[in-house]
């Protein structure tokens, strides 16, 4: 049983009794088993902000960004802020795994490579991508970047 009780969430509160049959009630219900739902553990292996496992994270702190990419190729910016992060930007990066993410030493830039032969080169402060670098897929021989450091 999670720690959100009919009691303790705040929606209620704020809200009128439910009554059986108005709809209110039942947003009322659904808000009420969403919040059972919500887990409560220290650490997570899936973030709620990607769809897939999260496999890379960077933290650039002269930058002021934290960078974290998922099994599924999507790359996403968060800058910091004085209490947390806040969202920036996603993108779609890599049709595939994320072979690897690194930022440069002074963190204007971010590199990925993935697993579809593509690195990808990023510009931090504009939060864009800069440049796009395809090696060459044969059939016999393909070659697919590993490292971006």
């Amino acid at each position: 049983r999670s720690k959100h009780t009919r009691e303790s969430a705040i929606p209620c509160k704020m809200l009128p009794p439910p009554s059986k049959r108005s709809r209110r009630g039942a947003a009322q219900r659904r808000v009420l088993a969403y919040m059972d739902a919500l887990p409560c553990a220290a650490q997570y292996e899936t973030s709620y902000a990607h769809r897939a496992v999260v496999t890379h994270t960077v933290v650039a702190a002269k930058a002021g960004f934290v960078c974290t990419a998922s099994e599924n190729g999507h790359v996403k910016f968060w800058k910091k802020m004085q209490r947390g992060v806040e969202f920036v930007k996603h993108f779609h990066a890599h049709v595939g795994p994320i072979a690897d993410v690194a930022a440069s030493f002074d963190g204007l830039w971010l590199a990925t490579t993935g697993d579809d032969g593509a690195a990808k080169l990023y510009d931090v402060h504009a939060f864009d991508m800069a440049c796009i670098l395809r090696t060459k897929r044969d059939a016999a021989e393909p070659y697919v970047p590993g490292a971006a450091c």
